[in-house]
């Protein structure tokens, strides 16, 4: 491994489907790697909670009670905070609607209840969290990230096609706005197969304690919109420290922390990036290939983005 994550330009989306396929130059590791679509090359790899106009419009809500606090504002413990207040609140009102959840005690605590328990952090979770709870944490934040609000986790596909639908649609809705300056859409391939394997080695090392990148895949009978996406979602696992003051550190940055394997000929993660002259190839390919809206998005909703590709999109 020479590198933790490997950049490639490509001339045209022909070049990056030759190099892919199975047979490809990048064929074989793809097999066991997990894809992200980005719509430019000029946004940070983080997930929706970390992001400057997010965070400017929930730290300043209601959710936030240290948005005042010289001493507690701007720190890991309001960060976490105002991370866990949206979950509590999705998971009550979800759970007062009558709508399907797994049980989750935590997240049904009191205000008072949970000030403790966070102060028992320990990598994102209370340190004397259950694994019941800590799963049902990840599940239920994994069904709130995919009806809007954000979290921590960041998005995947195990199909490179779920990728390529979402960075080619987006772009094509990016050039519409002539305030947008963009030249490349963006394909991420993240090594699953290797980054378990690191995971397995780190909770034997010491040194590598601080490396533990997590996939959240959940049941995908609760999640619709995520069954048809094929998706998973990862967070990075880092000691949480309450005063420190909080740094969004991006995805594809947590991943050059991870040590170099000289016995392994691949890296852990590769930034793919086509030309946005390239969108209506790629989405005319994957209408070829029985990819559109409706096989994206779940129901009539479905239905009708596709339709509206059909009359704007495809050209």
């Amino acid at each position: 491994m020479e590198k933790q994550v490997d950049i490639i330009e490509f001339k045209d989306f022909k070049s990056f489907l030759d190099a892919v396929t199975p047979l490809g130059e990048y064929g074989e590791i793809a097999q066991g790697c997990v894809f992200r679509g980005e719509s430019t090359n000029k946004y940070k790899l983080l997930p929706g909670i970390f992001r400057d106009k997010t965070r400017e419009k929930w730290f300043s809500s209601k959710l936030n009670p240290y948005k005042c606090n010289e001493e507690l504002s701007g720190t890991e413990w309001e960060q976490v905070w105002v991370e866990f207040s949206i979950l509590r609140h999705f998971y009550n009102i979800a759970n007062r609607r009558g709508l399907p959840l797994p049980e989750c005690p935590l997240l049904g605590c009191s205000n008072f209840e949970i000030t403790k328990k966070i102060g028992k952090l320990h990598h994102w979770f209370p340190g004397d969290c259950d694994i019941e709870n800590h799963m049902a944490v990840k599940t239920i934040a994994a069904l709130a990230q995919h009806y809007g609000a954000p979290t921590r986790l960041l998005d995947w596909s195990f199909s490179s096609n779920v990728a390529l639908y979402f960075a080619a649609s987006n772009a094509i809705k990016c050039c519409a706005d002539s305030n947008v300056d963009n030249n490349s859409l963006v394909i991420w391939m993240l090594n699953k197969r290797l980054i378990d394997q690191v995971n397995a080695n780190a909770s034997q090392d010491e040194k590598l304690q601080d490396s533990f990148i997590r996939f959240v895949t959940p049941l995908y009978h609760m999640n619709p919109n995520l069954n048809l996406q094929l998706g998973t979602l990862t967070y990075c696992e880092t000691e949480f420290f309450e005063n420190a003051a909080f740094v969004a550190i991006p995805f594809d940055e947590h991943i050059q922390r991870l040590p170099l394997i000289n016995s392994v000929n691949a890296s852990y993660l590769y930034k793919f990036e086509l030309p946005i002259s390239e969108c209506s190839a790629i989405l005319h390919f994957l209408a070829l290939s029985n990819y559109d809206a409706s096989a994206i998005y779940h129901g009539y909703s479905g239905v009708v983005k596709a339709i509206e590709e059909i009359a704007f999109m495809l050209d």
